[in-house]
């Protein structure tokens, strides 16, 4: 029980650095239906870490439009460096390190891969170059299983407000799926 204890105290803790991350990040700024991005992204990191469990799918989820659309992280070094932050210098990590340490437990768990996130987020940003169907077939060739897993999400959360958005667009997210399997 107090593996699954320090298991959720991690990753709540982590994963608010990333959503607060996400949300400096996006603030301000719309998808193409004028939808908040930060909320956006943040609802597909929710599903993945309330229906799944999954810590990383979460984080990258989370982050997957910062790339692309923020004006505060615009290359993948700085981004690299925020999740390093989060990964070793934010003072609630520290204090849950602490915290664990003092009830006997390594908080070696503590820490994740940083360029597992910072890669799939860099394959997630559609390079200017690219058209749409050119970017959605770089993500599937990368392989990159969360990458693609997240674009999905992605995809079908735009899917749920239909109703707000032009048929020329529901049919591109249609093929998209369709051409990353799902």
């Amino acid at each position: 029980m107090k593996e699954v204890e320090k298991y959720i105290t991690k990753t709540a803790v982590q994963l608010e650095e990333f959503y607060q991350l996400a949300t400096i990040s996006l603030n301000g700024i719309t998808d193409k239906v004028g939808n908040p991005m930060a909320q956006h992204a943040l609802e597909i990191a929710d599903y993945f870490w309330k229906h799944e469990g999954d810590f990383y799918k979460a984080a990258i989820a989370s982050l997957h439009d910062v790339l692309e659309d923020s004006e505060i992280i615009t290359n993948s070094k700085t981004l690299k460096t925020k999740i390093e932050e989060i990964k070793f210098g934010t003072t609630e990590v520290k204090e849950v390190k602490e915290k664990l340490l003092q009830l006997g437990h390594e908080p070696d768990n503590l820490l994740f891969n940083v360029d597992l996130i910072v890669d799939a987020v860099q394959i997630l940003t559609r390079k200017k170059s690219m058209t749409y169907f050119q970017y959605i077939n770089y993500i599937k060739k990368s392989g990159n299983k969360d990458a693609i897993d997240v674009k999905v999400a992605d995809i079908e959360h735009h899917l749920e407000t239909k109703a707000n958005i032009p048929s020329s667009l529901i049919e591109r997210y249609e093929k998209a799926l369709d051409i990353l399997d799902y």
